[in-house]
C-alpha cells in the first residue's frame, strides 16, 4: 500500500510494484483519486485506488475497511506512508502558525496514526 500515490514518488512507487508479477495486490492512495489522473490511467487488476486522507480519522477508518476487504487475512507486506504535503512559509515573514500546523498534521502526526 502506498499512500499519496497520486502523483510523484508515491506514483513511481506503485508503477514499480506493479512491474513484480508476484505482487498479488497494490495498494494506491489518493485524497481524491477521481483528479489522479494517471494513477487512473494505469490499468492491471492488481491495482486498487483507495480514497484516503491522512489528516481525517474518518477517512483512515474508511480505508483501513477497504484495505481489509481487499487483502483479507493476509494483512498487507508493506506500507508506504508517502503522502506529503508543503504550505510555504518564508522565514523572513511572520510565522503562520496555521499553515506550520498544517505541515505537521500531515507530514508527522498522520503517519502515526
Amino acid at each position: 500500500m502506498v499512500t499519496g500515490a497520486n502523483r510523484g514518488i508515491g506514483l513511481g512507487l506503485v508503477k514499480e510494484f506493479l512491474k513484480n508479477k508476484e505482487i498479488r495486490h497494490v495498494i494506491a492512495t489518493a485524497r481524491d483519486p477521481n483528479n489522479a489522473k494517471e494513477l487512473k490511467e494505469i490499468s492491471d487488476s492488481r491495482l486498487s485506488t483507495i480514497k484516503l486522507d491522512v489528516t481525517c480519522d474518518e477517512s483512515i477508518k474508511s480505508a483501513y475497511k477497504e484495505v481489509e476487504r481487499i487483502v483479507g487475512d493476509k494483512g498487507l507486506t508493506i506500507l508506504l506512508n508517502n503522502a506529503g504535503m508543503w504550505v510555504k512559509y518564508f522565514t523572513d515573514q511572520e510565522p503562520n502558525r496555521a499553515d506550520i500546523i498544517k505541515n505537521f498534521d500531515t507530514n508527522a502526526a498522520s503517519v502515526a496514526v
